[in-house]
């Protein structure tokens, strides 16, 4: 099968386009056909075209980049199918249908196929670890298991806004000192490099006479201006392997613990990782997730490899013991409300699900605080 992008009218001489699925020229336009649509141009797209190809043979793992935008609205658009009571897989189809973007079409492709197949909608998710998270799998096989997906497509839908609209603030607020920082690094090697030796020259100064400052800043002028091209190239390397580095486990782990310990960022860090662990963990207990079961899954969801390698550690203490114990080894990540509610939210679940929406609601107040501050800064 291969994907063709269409331009199309309608019997009513409505301007149409998007992609079609068929397996030749002659397919797509049969099947525009019956739809009532007058094909003016048909191009086959490669890349989509061999991305289908691969979704046939049933591949454990099709790599699509799809947005955290474009996860919300399809979150959104089949919460509202399944309040309405479609089927699953037809509301997968219909959402199809309305999309114009090639990747996700290749990705509502592929659900579809495998749910007509028999899967079930989280076992073909799981073949998009880029896509769905962890978390959204685990609430979307729940919503299967108990008969609820309706109820628990609405709870992923609250939950992806309130990331959204956090990491939106977030953007916002950090937008304005990076460009500031930006513009002051250019405007200083600038200086350095091109306008201070002008300077230098044009008043002819005998650099023996300049006092000890000027003497270093002409020195540092000096070496960017023979060695600034060698200076890039280490510096492109360095972060190159840098990169590199933090892909590995130990790397992430390692660079995550470092962002934690420095100033005014590790505490934003450490309110963002908290806010999403009582939100996470609230939605999946509201969901019927045992604690056990939401440790293993909020773990992955923190945005910091460091506490959530030091996290894995509880599911498997307290699956040793016969029932929680009253206190664990704390893994730095958590305060002491959380550290002695978790023993008991076991058992009230629904008083968790509670306790963790008021937590929410204190941890997001507090960062709309540090970003209208940011914001503030701006006028001085």
């Amino acid at each position: 099968m291969s994907l063709f992008e269409y331009k199309a009218v309608d019997t009513a001489g409505k301007s149409l386009k998007g992609v079609i699925e068929a397996s030749d020229r002659k397919a797509a336009i049969g099947l525009l056909a019956q739809k009532g649509h007058f094909a003016l141009e048909l191009n086959e797209t490669q890349r989509q075209a061999h991305r289908a190809a691969a979704v046939s043979a049933g591949e454990g793992e099709v790599r699509i980049r799809v947005s955290s935008k474009d996860v919300l609205a399809f979150s959104v658009q089949l919460s509202t199918a399944l309040k309405a009571g479609l089927p699953v897989l037809e509301a997968l189809q219909i959402i199809r249908d309305q999309q114009s973007k090639p990747a996700i079409i290749t990705l509502l492709e592929h659900l579809s196929r495998q749910v007509s197949s028999g899967k079930s909608l989280s076992e073909a998710m799981e073949q998009y670890p880029r896509v769905f998270s962890p978390l959204y799998i685990s609430m979307v096989r729940v919503g299967e298991t108990g008969g609820i997906l309706d109820q628990t497509f609405d709870q992923l839908v609250r939950l992806l806004t309130r990331e959204e609209k956090i990491k939106s603030n977030i953007k916002n607020a950090a937008a304005y000192p990076i460009m500031v920082m930006a513009v002051g690094l250019i405007s200083v090697v600038v200086m350095l490099v091109w306008v201070l030796p002008k300077i230098i020259a044009t008043i002819g100064a005998d650099k023996a006479s300049l006092p000890g400052p000027t003497k270093a800043l002409l020195g540092v002028s000096d070496f960017l201006a023979v060695y600034g091209w060698l200076l890039a190239i280490v510096i492109i390397g360095g972060i190159y392997a840098f990169n590199r580095w933090k892909e590995t486990q130990a790397g992430r782990v390692a660079w995550d613990g470092f962002k934690l310990k420095i100033p005014m960022v590790g505490k934003v860090l450490r309110t963002l990782a908290v806010g999403r662990f009582a939100r996470t963990l609230g939605s999946l207990c509201k969901c019927g997730i045992t604690i056990l079961e939401g440790l293993s899954v909020v773990r992955d969801t923190l945005g910091t490899r460091f506490w959530g390698s030091r996290l894995t550690k509880w599911p498997r203490k307290s699956r040793a013991a016969a029932q929680w114990p009253n206190r664990w080894d704390s893994p730095g990540c958590l305060t002491n409300f959380w550290y002695r509610l978790l023993p008991w939210g076991n058992r009230l679940a629904g008083w968790m699900n509670c306790c963790s929406r008021r937590r929410i609601h204190l941890m997001t107040r507090r960062i709309r605080r540090w970003c209208d501050l940011c914001r503030c800064c701006r006028r001085y």
